[in-house]
């Protein structure tokens, strides 16, 4: 019985490493520029990413006088730039079972947040976002944990900030067109919003902003 042989591994000819040296003598200039470019576009990607990411959270506090503060900010529409400016004063913060036709889900309870708000009637003031924080620094937020009260028609969509049927000026985000309430808004008004929070959590700060990043928060201290 004869052993079968083991082919001997091919030689690298002179004609290959030839080819192997003119590839890299074409080519090794345009590596050389394209990795640092490379690096550079993955570098301005995550730069975007995360500079975008950050303008969509409130992380510019205004400042505050006890329970009062004016918000500030300016944000653009069909390319054109609209100013803010809104005084906000905290009212109160107290625990309500029942608020706008809404009760809480088992195991939570409500806190009805109230503002006093002035800015003039031709001023958009809708598109608020109003944050509940407890002594964790966790956020709770309108609507959430919250259910129709029996017997209680559905809960029609309603801006938190503002007064149904008396919202003032809203500015369409898509054409730029302002529409006019079925009422006039008023220089100043009044708005309570319920907020759900797991029973024995107490609200710690309220937080509230129209435009990212600015915002107002205020000590709650029920």
């Amino acid at each position: 019985m004869t052993q079968q042989e083991t082919p001997a591994p091919q030689q690298e000819t002179r004609a290959s490493r030839h080819g192997k040296r003119r590839w890299w003598r074409n080519n090794g200039l345009a590596l050389i520029v394209l990795l640092p470019l490379a690096a550079a576009a993955v570098f301005a990607s995550s730069y975007r990413l995360t500079d975008t990411y950050w303008s969509a959270r409130p992380s510019e506090a205004l400042p505050v006088d006890g329970d009062s503060a004016t918000y500030r900010s300016s944000y653009r529409v069909a390319g054109k730039t609209y100013e803010r400016e809104i005084g906000v004063r905290l009212v109160s913060v107290a625990e309500q079972g029942e608020l706008h036709g809404q009760v809480p889900v088992d195991g939570a309870a409500q806190w009805a947040v109230s503002f006093e708000f002035t800015a003039p009637a031709t001023m958009t003031a809708d598109g608020c976002t109003l944050e509940v924080l407890d002594a964790e620094g966790r956020i709770y937020r309108p609507r959430a944990a919250l259910k129709p009260a029996p017997g209680a028609p559905p809960p029609i969509p309603r801006d938190p900030c503002l007064v149904p049927g008396k919202e003032g000026p809203i500015l369409d985000r898509f054409t730029g067109e302002l529409m006019d309430s079925p009422e006039p808004r008023g220089g100043s008004w009044r708005s309570t919003i319920g907020v759900a929070m797991p029973d024995g959590v107490k609200p710690a700060k309220v937080r509230l902003y129209w435009d990212t990043p600015n915002y107002v928060e205020f000590d709650a201290a029920p």
